[in-house]
């Protein structure tokens, strides 16, 4: 791990500003604009992971910038324990994630509000981003496909959910639902 991030410091941040820096401020603006009630407290539980879930990766490329920052003149155990924090806060990342889209699934799952398919998308991902998040504590192929297949189906989840919020605020649902 230390010879990567000395050898490559440039690559290794400009992976972490577009996998946790980008990301972490798109999910920051999903969570600070889901719909609701503006005081309901499944409003504010979905707020609170979401923002939690930002926070954290935007953590993760703050270590990574550390990591890289004088990587050649860093001890290898200090490479090392940047590697293993951000593998321990994507743990905890991906377990706040399952949280925010569980309680955003039934933030805007209402009669004729959410497809079946997304809340069914949104169930699975409540038990696949944590399976796949302890790939990064006990690494095992069923984790790590899980940890592949939660993030394809995340992105997909929050593309639809965007649509159908779209669509809502747009049309009203004239098409009883998305």
């Amino acid at each position: 791990m230390h010879a990567y991030y000395a050898g490559h410091p440039g690559a290794v941040l400009a992976q972490a500003l577009l996998v946790h820096g980008i990301a972490g401020l798109a999910l920051a603006v999903v969570a600070m604009s889901l719909p609701g009630s503006t005081t309901g407290p499944l409003r504010r539980s979905a707020r609170a992971a979401g923002l939690t879930a930002a926070f954290l990766s935007l953590f993760q490329a703050t270590v990574s910038a550390a990591a890289t920052h004088g990587a050649r003149s860093t001890a290898p155990s200090q490479s090392l324990a940047y590697f293993h924090a951000i593998n321990m806060t994507d743990f905890v990342k991906l377990i706040a994630l399952a949280a925010f889209v569980s309680t955003t699934t039934a933030l805007v799952a209402g009669p004729g509000r959410l497809s079946a398919f997304l809340k069914t998308v949104g169930r699975f991902l409540l038990i696949l981003l944590p399976l796949g998040g302890s790939s990064f504590l006990f690494p095992n192929p069923v984790c790590e496909a899980a940890l592949d297949l939660s993030l394809v189906l995340l992105l997909c989840w929050t593309a639809a959910l965007g649509a159908c919020v779209r669509s809502r605020q747009r049309l009203t649902l004239v098409l009883g639902g998305c």
